[in-house]
Order: structure tokens, then C-alpha cells, then sequence
């Protein structure tokens, strides 16, 4: 038996993802926030991080995260540090009061421990970032694990929303790093040739 919830309070972010075994702050604000401070804050601690679709609603996989801490920002206004656990799909869901509460069937997706290449990700990366005029911090790059990694890219790459929730739904990371070159290959055909790096 999972010693997870099986149903959470589902928290909607626009174009954010979290990766299980990274750490992100998200900021919730409005009735959301006090509701979750009354709700599951001083509880379990348990939330259920999901995207919003640019289309309108959200996707159907998310992510169990751990409040590891939280700061009231404003009187309606707080922002979360949440761990990230593992990925779960929606079964179903319901709103009370400014809360959507789903229930949950956490998914066997793992990230296994494995290398992936990190040379032809960093040489698309370089002329990506090259054409976008972007200047991304090259020692994270060369020096964060590779969980680590890939939340850093995800947040610092204007991704699209589909884009980030395929990555999300990858089964491990070396798929996880297999799509995230073919995006930014895609993006720029030319960028399969060495880009210009310091």
C-alpha cells in the first residue's frame, strides 16, 4: 500500500513543471493561499503540483510535492518550497470552497541512475541559446546533477506548456534527456552542428 495520499490538494501553476527529486518556490496567492494554509499545510504537507493548458484547464498528470517551508509574501499571498516526489495521474476531481481536490494513482515511472550525454545536449543547447540571445549560467550547466539539470532547463527555456508536460511524463531520464535535445534541435535545424560555446 502507497504511503502517499491518495487524494490532494491540486495547486495550478501556469507553464511550471516539477520534476520529482528537485526543489522549486512557487508562489500561490488569493483565496488559494489561505485555503492551503487552513487545508494541507498543517497537515500533511502533501500537495499536488499540475500545469494549467494554454488552451484552458490543466493536464491530467502532476506531481506530489513535499512543503518543505513556506513565507507569507503578502496577507494573500504566500510562496511554497516543494519537493518533488514522484508523478501521479488524476482519476477525478472536485472544487471546495477555492480548493480543487483531486483523487490520485501515483504512476511507476522511475528515474533510474544513469548517464545520459551531456555533450550533444550542451552543444544544442550552446546555438539555442545563441540564436534566442540568452545567457544561461554554463556552470550550472557543466556542474548540477543531472535531476538537477533538467529543472534548471525547464525553467530557464521558453518552453512551451505541452512541451514542459511531455518532459514531465517521460518514464526515466535518459527519456527525460532524449526529448529535451529533440526540442531544441527542432527549434533550430541548424543547431545538430556544433554551436559556439565559451
Amino acid at each position: 500500500m502507497s504511503a502517499f495520499p491518495k487524494h490532494l490538494p491540486l495547486v495550478l501553476f501556469k507553464n511550471e513543471v516539477l520534476l520529482p527529486g528537485n526543489e522549486m518556490l512557487l508562489p500561490v496567492e488569493g483565496a488559494t493561499a489561505l485555503a492551503l494554509i487552513a487545508a494541507s499545510l498543517k497537515t500533511s504537507k502533501y500537495i499536488g503540483v499540475v500545469q494549467t493548458k494554454e488552451e484552458g484547464g490543466f493536464y491530467s498528470t502532476g506531481t506530489l510535492g513535499r512543503v518543505l517551508d513556506y513565507e507569507e509574501i503578502e496577507p494573500d499571498k504566500i510562496c511554497l518550497f516543494v519537493e518533488g516526489i514522484k508523478c501521479f495521474d488524476i482519476l477525478s476531481f472536485k472544487t471546495e470552497y477555492a480548493l480543487i481536490r483531486g483523487e490520485v494513482r501515483y504512476t511507476n515511472a522511475t528515474t533510474p541512475h544513469q548517464e545520459f550525454s551531456r555533450e550533444k545536449l550542451k552543444k544544442a543547447l550552446a546555438h539555442y541559446f545563441l540564436k534566442l540571445n540568452m545567457q544561461p549560467n554554463w556552470e550550472v550547466i557543466h556542474n548540477y546533477s543531472d535531476k538537477k539539470l533538467m529543472q534548471y532547463l525547464l525553467n530557464f527555456c521558453p518552453f512551451q506548456s505541452i512541451e514542459k508536460q511531455c518532459l514531465l511524463e517521460a518514464k526515466s531520464l535518459h527519456e527525460q534527456c532524449f526529448l529535451l535535445t529533440q526540442l531544441v534541435e527542432l527549434s533550430f535545424p541548424r543547431c545538430r552542428f556544433e554551436g559556439a560555446m565559451n
